[in-house]
């Protein structure tokens, strides 16, 4: 009996140091519980999360990770503590967009990882009624050069998922090699894992759907300190995996500087919000997940800012129609439509000119006032790039 006793003893011992292995994972949600993020360490020791909306799968284990030159987060780390679950409630206002005042509520947790060096990252989520933040916050003062590598963060779906994707161009391409401008068309209703057709990867936002669940996403709260981002195909054929900018795209100032194309800093490093919105269609589009994570706006004088209307040519003429003759035809239809800007687009300097422009503006000026009665209205917005 002795013997059954100890054996009884050593087997539970057993199972409590390999139940202890594999850490539980920890789980966040949001306030009106029905998003859940689960953030663990898998069984080849890396970092990941997942997501859950109305108790069914959106993103499927998905890896996050993070290597800079002095300090690798993309294998062999565990998560060394978990902070208490705060709430985070911002009211704000906006000009323009979608709302004009804005409450954004939700909960937040801070994960701290480290590797075998006892390095330390910390990576923050955020949930709210509307959808997913985080991003990676590298603060540890034993690593003096934070310059950016790569890394692992994607985003897994169910193979069945379809797709709205809008190719990344080719940098240095297209209209006075202005490339990428965000102006391809976006593919509609293909499977997850098909290859971009420029074979640069997808642009942000990116549209999902899984299931009866829409998902968006995107990134936003950029600052100088780190670069943007797009997704590409992952390991598998139904993930996405964040990828840097072409090399091409660094910028180089007007006397031959070249800057930095990716992050690096030698203090505090944080990453950009990677934001997913999740629901139905409607929700999407009312989502503000945007401008909740976004910094506050810089305090300015903003008097000068008149949010309006405008009429614009190269939204349905293109470049061959910043014309003189059309651009009246434009100014007379935003006075018909009341509208309180006409903009004249590229090219103007060249196919208008600067006195036949001064001409148009005015014609704006009279036009408005016979129209108006003598109160001045109408401006003329130029874009020039």
């Amino acid at each position: 009996m002795k013997n059954i006793y100890k054996f009884f003893v050593l087997v539970l011992v057993g199972f409590s140091v390999a139940s202890c292995a594999h850490k539980t994972p920890e789980k966040l949600t949001s306030p009106d519980q029905k998003i859940n993020v689960k953030v663990f360490i898998t069984h080849d020791h890396k970092l990941a999360y997942s997501l859950d909306y109305l108790s069914q799968p959106v993103i499927l284990e998905s890896a996050l990770g993070l290597h800079i030159t002095e300090a690798d987060f993309t294998h062999n780390v565990k998560i060394e503590s978990v902070s208490a679950i705060t709430s985070i409630v911002d009211n704000y206002k906006m000009r323009v967009g979608k709302k004009s005042h804005i409450q954004y509520q939700a909960n937040e947790q801070l994960f701290t990882v480290s590797n075998n060096q006892q390095q330390k990252l910390n990576v923050i989520f955020r949930v709210s009624n509307h959808g997913v933040a985080f991003r990676y916050l590298l603060n540890d003062s034993t690593i003096k050069t934070k310059k950016f590598v790569k890394e692992t963060t994607g985003f897994t779906f169910s193979k069945d998922t379809r797709s709205w994707l809008q190719p990344m161009s080719v940098a240095q391409t297209g209209w006075s090699n202005t490339n990428p401008s965000y102006e391809e068309n976006y593919q509609q209703d293909i499977p997850v894992g098909t290859k971009s057709t420029l074979k640069q990867g997808w642009v942000f936002p990116a549209l999902f759907k899984s299931g009866e669940n829409w998902i968006a996403i995107s990134e936003t709260g950029l600052d100088s300190s780190w670069h943007a981002s797009h997704l590409d195909l992952g390991d598998s054929k139904s993930e996405y995996k964040l990828v840097p900018p072409q090399p091409e795209e660094v910028f180089i100032s007007a006397i031959g500087e070249k800057g930095e194309l990716l992050a690096n800093s030698t203090g505090e490093l944080h990453s950009p919000w990677r934001i997913i919105a999740i629901g139905s269609l409607t929700n999407l589009m009312e989502s503000t997940l945007g401008t909740d994570l976004a910094a506050p706006a810089v305090a300015m004088d903003a008097s000068f800012i008149k949010p309006g209307h405008s009429s614009w040519s190269w939204a349905i003429l293109k470049d061959d129609y910043t014309t003189f003759d059309v651009q009246k035809k434009f100014i007379d239809y935003a006075v018909d439509m009341h509208w309180d800007y006409t903009l004249i687009d590229a090219d103007w300097d060249q196919k208008i000119g600067y006195e036949k422009l001064q001409q148009l503006v005015d014609y704006a000026a009279k036009k408005i006032s016979a129209y108006w009665c003598g109160t001045t209205h109408q401006a003329i917005g130029i874009n020039h790039l």
